[in-house]
């Protein structure tokens, strides 16, 4: 499984919202919502508000930003969300 997984984590100016190992990630971007797989190109977006999507090999978790940030490299993924709610 670890194959189809990478790490990501979801951060917030109080801490650290969300961490661990997942399958794929959706999320607000700027010019579009999109989707992160396992081993995506390098990326770095700014995120406009709505959902992000969390989805890992038996769970989801969906979380409401109001904008940020997403970088993606070496099979790495963190999300700087200016503020969360929801799960």
């Amino acid at each position: 499984m670890a194959d189809s997984t990478f790490f990501a984590q979801i951060l917030t100016p109080e801490g650290t919202l969300f961490e661990g190992d997942v399958t794929s990630i959706k999320v607000p971007g700027t010019n579009g919502t999109f989707q992160i797989l396992t081993r995506h190109a390098a990326i770095l977006s700014s995120l406009e508000p709505g959902d992000v999507e969390v989805k890992q090999s038996s769970t989801s978790h969906k979380f409401s930003i109001s904008g940020g940030f997403v970088e993606m490299s070496q099979n790495r993924l963190t999300l700087i969300a200016e503020s969360v709610s929801g799960e």
